[in-house]
């Protein structure tokens, strides 16, 4: 803290914050900011001990909050395109038949699937 009250007497203090936060739900999670400065600081003391320390920040960057409870899997998403005519590049089968009504991509190790309905 004393660094904090020396430096910040004269000028911006540059700092970063990492750390844990829970949400109203108990949730955990991360925060991230990677760019901040102070811009002010209030401090209430009673008998030479402080009882509220409250710093206020400008962001110069982004606030990444980030909840990891979700399991990494297959995920199916289902979305349509309009005035695209499409055959087909590959085949797929459904009930017993071999339609060519689909292709496949790979991009950054991601792969999809498009079907023609």
């Amino acid at each position: 803290m004393a660094k904090i009250f020396n430096e910040s007497q004269n000028e911006l203090l540059d700092v970063s914050l990492n750390g844990i936060i829970t949400d109203v739900n108990g949730d955990i999670g991360t925060i991230s900011i990677e760019r901040m400065f102070i811009t002010s600081i209030n401090i209430n003391a009673q008998k030479e001990e402080i009882t509220t320390l409250q710093l206020k920040f400008i962001c110069f960057s982004t606030v990444d909050i980030i909840y990891s409870d979700d399991k990494s899997g297959n995920l199916e998403i289902h979305y349509g395109l309009t005035n695209f005519i499409f055959s087909g590049c590959a085949y797929s089968v459904e009930g017993g038949k071999s339609l060519l009504d689909k292709f496949d991509a790979n991009v950054n190790n991601l792969n999809s699937s498009f079907f023609n309905p």
